[in-house]
């Protein structure tokens, strides 16, 4: 028995295909939290399966929020998190990543980009290897499409400080690994993710979101060498300069220090990018 938590805003059309590809693996519910959004509001009760509960926040408090809204009000211990546009595909394995969760935390699925299967670089959460295939082990996973273990989810934190945008799933995997948890991915469960070509905001406001986040959780989680590291890649990457102006200082006492990356090769996978 599993369930199913989808946040959506603006997406009617692709959510309806998204909930008719899992509803096929027969969930026992489907919990879809809408974030202020009408259309997608009337689209959703006019569905007519009982399987499916929705919930409306009547402002948009951001994906990682909303999901895990969703996430706390579930009935059952395992749940699968899946973006409104991440079609489940026929020939997926749910018994076999369910099983997964027995072990590990949390279980990521493949991600394609198309109907030829072709896969997206930074969608598959390998810094080498992009390609590979199987059941692995790995530092951080991608949001798209994720199994967590709901109570091991709810004692790391979840999403509950994610931002408006971004970085919330780098966020709870590090959470996860700093508790001793295992996150995996494997090829058996898949997707295909149909990304919106506009996007979800405007490019510069995400860039900024983006940059933001991502230097919180170095200052927060990251002894200084590397926060100092990860700042300069990630003003050169964003706005081709360095920001000093940007820079969130010196914490003293990080969650994670250079022991504990020594004791767990996981920890470094996002370290600087």
């Amino acid at each position: 028995m599993f369930s199913v938590v989808i946040c959506t805003r603006h997406r009617s059309d692709q959510l309806l295909t998204t909930l008719v590809s899992v509803l096929a693996f027969k969930p026992h519910e489907v919990i879809v939290v809408v974030n202020d959004c009408k259309t997608t509001e009337m689209a959703l009760r006019s569905f007519g399966d009982p399987r499916v509960k929705l919930v409306v926040n009547t402002k948009n408090f951001g994906a990682g929020r909303a999901k895990h809204q969703g996430v706390l009000l579930a009935v059952t211990e395992k749940v699968l998190v899946l973006d409104d546009d991440a079609e489940v595909l026929p020939e997926s394995d749910l018994f076999f990543a369910l099983s997964l969760l027995d072990k590990y935390a949390l279980v990521q699925g493949l991600i394609l980009a198309n109907d030829k299967h072709q896969r997206r670089r930074n969608e598959q959460p390998f810094i080498f290897f992009k390609t590979r295939s199987g059941l692995h082990e790995i530092g951080y996973f991608i949001g798209a499409c994720h199994f967590v273990c709901r109570p091991k989810f709810i004692q790391a934190g979840g999403y509950a400080n994610a931002e408006a945008y971004g970085f919330e799933e780098l966020e709870l995997s590090l959470n996860l690994l700093i508790r001793g948890e295992k996150i995996v991915f494997t090829d058996r469960f898949k997707v295909l993710h149909r990304k919106h070509k506009s996007g979800r905001i405007p490019t510069l406001e995400l860039k900024n979101l983006m940059f933001s986040k991502r230097m919180q959780i170095s200052y927060e989680y990251f002894p200084f060498l590397l926060s100092f590291i990860s700042f300069t890649i990630w003003s050169f990457f964003m706005f081709g300069r360095v920001r000093f102006s940007l820079f969130p200082g010196f914490n003293p006492r990080p969650k994670i220090d250079f022991l504990a990356l020594l004791k767990n090769r996981f920890l470094w996978s996002r370290a600087f990018f």
